[in-house]
């Protein structure tokens, strides 16, 4: 049959792709992006948040090392060059909101917004520190009053115990540290450390203080039926409700950054919030995210890796092969 999906179950593909297939799924592609995004055009769009105010405006502490060019918007366009941070931290010390402490004494690893580089982690940290500070409320409280409530979603970030067994565990034991043959030195580097030690091992996320935890870019814990309700609601209403609209979804995917990724090596496409087409991904159309829709896209091979759904991508390939890309309409 002819790949010709609707966002939501593009965006199941897309989170069922790597090598984890599970409720919890870490990594580049995971449901925290999904509700950290749609909260930040969510709160945008009230008027709440000015994604253009510089963040030392508002958070004092992060004045020390990060220069003025660094708002909201460097943070979703993944060009605030604070991918990781050089104190060694346990996972405890994460857990125990270290990451945020080291983050506000880190120097931008590159001078935002001059370049991009995917912010594994410390995506999340940064967005729920801005969220506190401007909204009163963390990233996870603001998804269950705007979006888990109205949609009637089963989904939050962490789980209690009581509620362990509920989950499908990680199985893949495949590193998510993979950069292209032609990545740099430095971008290695960048890449392993922006993991925190999570993501050489994934099965690492089977751990109980994981599963517990409220860590912002890789703890949320969902069904793939709540994830597509809750992108369905980003196009359209969905039982009387609609979160974004038209020209707030316009700004949305409006292309930030576009290149060779800083921290993954390979090349890589955003906007403000989401993840857009690149070599690696291709079928991120645009067109998903709202415009027109195409009759049909070309067929595509059926991933060969076990435990993987989706589309059957090679990491890097046309990077590596030195052919210049430009995403398709």
């Amino acid at each position: 049959m002819p790949y010709d999906p609707t966002l939501a179950e593009a965006a199941i593909r897309y989170s069922l792709s790597p090598g984890a297939v599970a409720t919890v799924i870490p990594g580049m592609s995971n449901p925290a992006e999904v509700d950290m995004n749609v909260a930040y055009s969510d709160g945008a769009e009230r008027g709440e948040l000015d994604l253009d105010q510089p963040i030392a405006t508002f958070w004092p502490e992060f004045a020390r090392n990060g220069p003025q060019t660094i708002t909201t918007r460097t943070v979703l366009a993944q060009r605030a060059g604070l991918p990781t941070v050089d104190r060694p931290l346990s996972l405890s010390a994460i857990l125990d909101g270290g990451l945020e402490a080291a983050l506000e004494q880190q120097e931008p690893y590159w001078e935002p917004p001059a370049a991009h580089g995917y912010h594994t982690i410390t995506f999340g940290t940064l967005l729920d520190g801005i969220f506190q500070r401007v909204l009163g409320m963390t990233v996870s409280a603001y998804v269950q009053h705007t979006l888990v409530e109205p949609l009637g979603l089963r989904l939050s970030f962490g789980v209690s115990n009581g509620k362990v067994d509920d989950i499908v565990p990680v199985r893949t034991t495949a590193t998510a540290l993979v950069t292209p043959p032609d990545a740099d030195p430095t971008s290695r580097q960048l890449l392993a450390a922006a993991g925190f030690g999570l993501l050489a091992d994934p099965t690492a996320f089977n751990s109980a203080p994981l599963r517990a935890a409220t860590l912002p870019a890789v703890s949320v814990v969902a069904r793939a039926r709540d994830l597509a309700r809750l992108l369905a609601a980003m196009l359209g209403p969905v039982d009387g409700t609609r979160i974004l609209q038209p020209a707030t979804l316009d700004d949305l995917r409006a292309t930030q950054s576009l290149g060779r990724d800083s921290v993954t090596g390979e090349i890589s496409h955003f906007g403000s919030g989401v993840m857009l087409p690149s070599p690696r991904i291709p079928f991120l159309r645009a067109w998903l995210l709202g415009t027109r829709r195409p009759r049909r896209l070309p067929r595509r091979r059926p991933p060969r890796t076990p435990h993987r759904v989706g589309v059957h991508h090679r990491r890097g390939a046309p990077a590596s092969a030195g052919r210049a890309w430009a995403p398709s309409p």
